[in-house]
């Protein structure tokens, strides 16, 4: 395992460093996420809650409309909903690391303007949860009440406006869904899955 750890560090290092269109990427976004939640062979129903995304990423092109994105960000994630008329709040916040995989679908090099679109694959941590049952507050951490990883699936649709040779401004949509589930009791499943809208600046390196 530590051979294969080490050999995929030296390949992805030899790749960036062999790289002259490198791009770095910083965006912020916003949430809309919810749960897929089954109790026992029941589905139960949950509206979506809001909260931010930031992300740090670096472009690596491989061939002329295919790319890799690895990125690390922070996002939080949860649903609400009611029962017996007592609302029902969760705040979960992640840090996570993952890798996208680009194909250029519209654009040029010497475009102005170019749309992507690819899949996403990260894995999450838990940093902080919240669970609100009307005016109490329990911590999810602390109550070990969720798993603390979360595996996610994205597909994305990006878009690259060129201010200059340098400088790029990025439109993004996301479609997560979490791939495991983070449900601790045996007898419920639950899976996040969300939509985000971000916007970002990138710098040619």
């Amino acid at each position: 395992m530590k051979a294969i750890l080490l050999t995929l560090i030296i390949f992805g290092s030899s790749l960036i460093f062999s790289q002259k269109d490198l791009r770095l990427n910083f965006f912020y976004g916003k949430n809309a996420t919810n749960f897929i939640f089954k109790d026992g062979l029941t589905n139960k129903s949950t509206k979506y809650a809001f909260g931010e995304f930031y992300g740090l990423s670096l472009v690596i092109k491989v061939a002329p409309k295919q790319s890799f994105r690895p990125e690390i960000n922070f996002y939080q994630a949860g649903a609400k909903s009611t029962f017996n008329e007592t609302p029902l709040n969760w705040k979960l916040d992640y840090v996570g690391a993952g890798c996208a995989y680009l194909v250029k679908i519209l654009g040029r090099d010497s475009a102005n303007f170019a749309m992507s679109t690819g899949a996403f694959f990260s894995v999450d941590y838990l940093v902080k949860g919240n669970q609100a049952i009307g005016l109490t507050n329990y911590n999810i951490i602390r109550e070990n009440s969720l798993e603390r990883y979360n595996i996610t699936s994205a597909f994305l649709l990006n878009g690259a406006y060129k201010v200059t040779e340098r400088l790029f401004l990025n439109f993004e949509y996301r479609f997560n869904f979490g791939l495991n589930n983070i449900e601790k009791d045996q007898n419920e499943k639950t899976r996040n899955i969300g939509n985000t809208g971000a916007i970002g600046i990138s710098f040619k390196l």
